[in-house]
């Protein structure tokens, strides 16, 4: 998954330039200040909360199984022709894992892509959030 791979160069980057780096950062009471902080990079760690999980219910009977993002998935999504929208869209078209509706389950493998385009098209404002 890309965060492992993002968290592997820390590591590397710590050991290789330093433990620490000093970074800019917005300030959320104002969101116009910017200030500097010292980050330890041997501190920072991959985490994901107690509730974490892969599913996404988008009705009571319509829910998506989905996989991390891993690096080939970003491939060619930096392309002076594409917004960040759609760069968005191609990630979530990637890590759709598995489609469950009611009992029957479409695995991602035999969907193909203009149908996986077709039904995150469909979503509604909520199901996108």
């Amino acid at each position: 998954p890309l965060f492992d791979i993002e968290y592997i160069f820390l590591k590397i980057r710590s050991k290789s330039v330093g433990e620490t780096q000093e970074v800019r950062v917005l300030c959320p009471d104002d969101g116009v200040t910017y200030t500097k902080v010292k980050v330890n990079l041997d501190e920072i760690e991959v985490q994901l909360t107690e509730d974490h999980s892969n599913e996404i219910h988008l009705t009571d009977k319509i829910k998506m199984i989905m996989k991390y993002p891993q690096l080939k998935d970003m491939k060619g999504l930096d392309s002076i022709n594409t917004t960040q929208m759609e760069q968005i869209f191609a990630v979530m078209k990637h890590c759709v894992w598995e489609v469950h509706d009611k009992d029957k389950i479409y695995n991602r493998v035999d969907i193909t892509d203009k149908d996986i385009e077709d039904f995150i098209d469909s979503f509604d404002n909520q199901q996108l959030e």
